[in-house]
């Protein structure tokens, strides 16, 4: 998965380089795509995760507002999910 600063995810085999797919978003990403329970996450430049399913496919699964501006890579720890805005650490989870 490779995301760009003008918006596009692409999902690539990373074996022989086919392309699966590609989807544009409104925002451009900063930060690194990561693999959780299944699932993409990754946070626009606007605080916008986005959710996907992985696979040769694109499905969207949710896109969820962090309410604050940040270029980081989400990291997961004991069930949580840790993002950092441009001022705040911010956790997700129980």
């Amino acid at each position: 998965y490779l995301a760009t600063s003008y918006g596009v995810i692409v999902c690539y085999d990373a074996i022989t380089g086919e392309k699966y797919w590609e989807q544009e978003f409104e925002n451009g990403f900063y930060g690194s795509p990561m693999y959780a329970d299944g699932n993409i996450f990754i946070m626009d430049m606007d605080g916008l995760v986005h959710v996907f399913k992985a696979g040769k496919s694109y499905e969207a699964v949710s896109s969820n507002p962090l309410g604050k501006k940040g270029i980081t890579t989400p990291a997961f720890m004991d069930g949580r999910i840790y993002m950092r805005g441009n001022e705040h650490l911010i956790c997700i989870g129980k």
